[in-house]
C-alpha cells in the first residue's frame, strides 16, 4: 500500500498505473490528487498531470482533461513528451467539437518529431489528424493522412495496443472506417480494395448504430457512409 504521505513520487505514479490497469480509477484519482498536493518537482508533476488527464478522459470530463494537459504542457520541457501531450489534448478538443483547434494541435504535435520518433507516436497522431480533417470537411486530406500513418505503421499496431484508448469508445469505428476507406482508395490489389471498402461500410454502420442519440458526428457519418458506398 502506498500512503498519501509517501515521498517517493515515482512509486506513487507506478501505483496509479496499477490502479488504472485494474479499473480502479476512483482510487487512482485520489492518489494523483494527493501527489499533486504534495508539491512534486516539475518533471513528476507533468507526468502526474498527464495521468490525471487520462483519468478525466476515461470519465469523459473534457474540460478537466484539457485543463490537465494544458497545465502539464506549461512545465514539460521534453519535445517528445510534449508531442504526446499535445496530441492527447487534440483528441479531447475534438471530443468537445473544437475540430479546428484539434487539427492545429495534431499538426503542432507532429512538427518537432524526429524521423525515429515518428515511428513511435506519428501513426496515431496522423490517424487522429485524419479523423479531425474528415470532421472539419476535408475527407481527401483525411485519407492521405491515414495513408501516411500506415507508411510508419502498416498494421495499426499503435491504435490496437493496450496503451491506446478511444474516448468516447464508439469513436473507434470512425478510425477503422477511415482506415478501410483509405485502404480501399490506395491499395493496388483489387481483392484488398474490395475487402477494405467492405470494412469501411461496416464500420460507418457500426458507428451510427453505437453512437448515443446526441452524438454530434452521426449526421456526417451518414454522409460518409453514402460516399464510401458510391465509391465502392
Amino acid at each position: 500500500v502506498v500512503s498519501s504521505g509517501a515521498t517517493d513520487f515515482g512509486v506513487r505514479l507506478l501505483y496509479v498505473e496499477v490502479l488504472r490497469d485494474s479499473n480502479d480509477n476512483d482510487e487512482a484519482l485520489k492518489v494523483l490528487t494527493q501527489l499533486l498536493k504534495d508539491d512534486p518537482p516539475a518533471p513528476v508533476r507533468a507526468d502526474a498531470l498527464g495521468d490525471l488527464a487520462i483519468l478525466h478522459a476515461l470519465a469523459e470530463r473534457r474540460e478537466d482533461e484539457i485543463r490537465a494537459y494544458t497545465e502539464a504542457l506549461a512545465i514539460e520541457p521534453h519535445s517528445f513528451a510534449r508531442s504526446l501531450l499535445i496530441a492527447n489534448r487534440s483528441e479531447a478538443l475534438m471530443a468537445t467539437g473544437d475540430v479546428t483547434s484539434a487539427v492545429d494541435g495534431y499538426r503542432a504535435a507532429l512538427a518537432p518529431l524526429t524521423a525515429v520518433e515518428m515511428f513511435w507516436v506519428g501513426p496515431t497522431t496522423l490517424f487522429g489528424l485524419g479523423v479531425a480533417l474528415d470532421r472539419i470537411g476535408n475527407p481527401e486530406a483525411a485519407l492521405e493522412s491515414v495513408k501516411l500513418a500506415r507508411q510508419y505503421d502498416p498494421i495499426d499496431r499503435g491504435l490496437r495496443s493496450s496503451s491506446w484508448m478511444f474516448s468516447p469508445a464508439h469513436d473507434s469505428h470512425w478510425y477503422w472506417a477511415l482506415g478501410g476507406w483509405s485502404c480501399g482508395r490506395f491499395s493496388q490489389s483489387w481483392a484488398v480494395r474490395s475487402e477494405c471498402y467492405a470494412t469501411a461500410v461496416a464500420e460507418w454502420e457500426q458507428y451510427i448504430e453505437s453512437a448515443p442519440p446526441d452524438d454530434r458526428w452521426t449526421p456526417l457519418a451518414h454522409v460518409r457512409l453514402k460516399a464510401v458506398k458510391r465509391e465502392r
